[in-house]
C-alpha cells in the first residue's frame, strides 16, 4: 500500500543500493461482524475493508504473509512464498493488505469450488473446510485479534492511507510521506 509503488523503490534502491529486497509489513483482512454478507462496491478494497490485524497470522501462528518485493533472479522462496532466502528487510515499511480470508462469503465459496480438486491425501488443507469451520476460525482466531487499521493504532499506515485519499480526491502528484521519508534519512545518516 502506497500512493506510488515505483517512486517507494527508486528512493529505497537509491538509499540502499546494496539491498536486493524488501518484505512486506503485512496486514491480514476480515470482514468485521458488521460487515458480514455486505456486498463489495467500485470503491477502493482497501477503503471498504480494513477490519484486521498485524502479522502473524493468528490462524496459522508462525505464517506469515510478508512478501518478497525484489530485484534478484530467483526469489529462494519457501513453502508458499511465506518465507525467502533474499531479504528480510523491512524499513521503510510497505504495507500489505492480505485479503485471503476476506470477504469471508468468498472464502467460503473459493473452498466450495476448488475441495472436489484438492485430492484427499491434502485435506489438512486451509482450501477444504467447511463453511461452519470457517466460521469458527473467524469467529475464534480472528475476529478477537482485529481490529480497525485505520483507528490511529498504525500512525505511518494512516499517514499512507490519507495520502491515497488524497489522490483519489484528485491530485495527481504522488509525495513520499514525512516520516518515511525520516526513517530513510535515518537509514542513510546511520550508515554514515
Amino acid at each position: 500500500m502506497h500512493d506510488s509503488l515505483r517512486q517507494f523503490v527508486a528512493e529505497f534502491e537509491r538509499v540502499r543500493p546494496d539491498a536486493l529486497g524488501l518484505v512486506t509489513t503485512g496486514f491480514i483482512i476480515q470482514d468485521s461482524p458488521e460487515q458480514i454478507g455486505r456486498p463489495l462496491t467500485d470503491a477502493d478494497l482497501w477503503e471498504q475493508r480494513h477490519f484486521g490485524c498485524p502479522e502473524p497470522d493468528p490462524f496459522h501462528n508462525v505464517t506469515d504473509r510478508c512478501r518478497l518485493l525484489h530485484r534478484a533472479p530467483h526469489g529462494a522462496y519457501g513453502i508458499g512464498r511465506h518465507s525467502n532466502g533474499v531479504s528480510n528487510i523491512k524499513d521503510p515499511p510497505l504495507y500489505l493488505f492480505w485479503y485471503g480470508w476476506c470477504p469471508l462469503e468468498l472464502k467460503k465459496r473459493r473452498n466450495r469450488s476448488t475441495a472436489p480438486m484438492i485430492p484427499s491425501s491434502d485435506w489438512g488443507s486451509h482450501h477444504v473446510r467447511s463453511d461452519e469451520v470457517i466460521d469458527d476460525i473467524w469467529r475464534n482466531k480472528y475476529l478477537p485479534r482485529c481490529g480497525d487499521l485505520f483507528d490511529g493504532r498504525w500512525p505511518l499506515l494512516n499517514e499512507m492511507v490519507q495520502r491515497l485519499r488524497h489522490l483519489n480526491a484528485g491530485s495527481s502528484q504522488a509525495v513520499i510521506p514525512p516520516s518515511v521519508e525520516r526513517a530513510i534519512q535515518i537509514q542513510t545518516s546511520a550508515r554514515g
